[in-house]
């Protein structure tokens, strides 16, 4: 009888952990379609509400789009958002965006952002790095949706450029310098 269950506790033991990874990947894959679904949205709402910025998408080697990011502060603050690298319409990687800062800030926002790689070796080092820092691992040209992207701008000699746009709420004191990107 104890032979019989232990081996019937072994068997229900596996059964459980194969059925948790399954779930595990279900969740996965489920929460992978819908960062799809929200990059698709996002370059939508890039392409039709920021001139230019498809001269920008057409320039750039690949592109990081974090559709949503929230963010709240009140002397210390922090924000995180999920997104996709995307060379041509391919997604190559899922990325977590996350910062903490303190200082002279207040507010709560969402926005969304996109980092374009303008040279082959940016989007290389952003790859290819084991989290990546913005100010540390690069330096970023930062557009915000209220600044026009100009043919001035689109030329610019940053490896890298942010936009930023679909802003909602106030936050004082907001920047992407020092936002960590890691691979989900």
């Amino acid at each position: 009888m104890t032979l019989r269950f232990g081996c019937l506790t072994r068997l229900l033991l596996v059964t459980g952990l194969l059925f948790s990874i399954s779930t595990f990947e279900l969740v996965a894959k489920d929460k992978f379609l819908e960062i799809e679904r929200k990059v698709d949205s996002s370059l939508l709402f890039l392409l039709e509400n920021v001139p230019n910025t498809e001269d920008l998408m057409v320039r750039a080697k690949g592109m990081l789009v974090i559709p949503t990011v929230t963010k709240a502060s009140f002397v210390i603050g922090g924000s995180y958002g999920e997104g996709a690298l995307r060379v041509g319409e391919k997604t190559l990687e899922y990325y977590s965006s996350a910062q903490f800062n303190y200082g002279l800030q207040l507010g709560a926002q969402q926005y969304s952002h996109v980092l374009f790689f303008m040279t082959d070796q940016a989007l290389s080092k952003f790859y290819n790095s084991d989290g990546f820092k913005l100010g540390a691992n690069a330096e970023a040209a930062i557009i915000k949706e209220s600044d026009f992207i100009g043919i001035d701008t689109i030329n610019v000699n940053s490896d890298v450029v942010g936009v930023v746009f679909g802003q909602k709420g106030l936050i004082l004191g907001a920047s992407l310098e020092g936002t960590k990107y890691t691979r989900l």
